[in-house]
């Protein structure tokens, strides 16, 4: 029979207390800085869509008009077989893109 020594026992013990309380802490800690990060995200998350929306907004008030410049250089130069409009742009927040819409719009507008 192995014969256990009461002294190595709670060296043992006191070891793994102090283990626990020390991996406790490093826990407290990365929560802290996980915190910190996700508000850091969130922050940059919410000025990115300002800014999307602000795009969004100038792009479709300036859309109209540039078509418009665009077809007069168009009929000056004798370039005017493209009657395609500037597309109309949407941002997917899914997945974060700015794409063309699939919807074309009237160049005459």
């Amino acid at each position: 029979m192995n014969s256990v020594d009461p002294q190595q026992l709670q060296e043992e013990i006191k070891d793994l207390r102090t283990e626990i309380k020390d991996l406790r802490t490093e826990s407290k800690d990365l929560h802290t800085e996980v915190r910190a990060l996700m508000r850091l995200v969130s922050e940059s998350h919410q000025k990115m869509n300002q800014h999307v929306d602000f795009v969004e907004n100038v792009y479709t008030s300036v859309r109209h008009p540039l078509n418009f410049v665009k077809r007069r250089i168009e009929s000056w130069t004798g370039h005017g077989a493209s009657s395609a409009a500037l597309p109309q742009l949407e941002f997917h927040v899914e997945s974060d893109q700015m794409v063309r819409s699939e919807q074309q719009h009237d160049s005459t507008s």
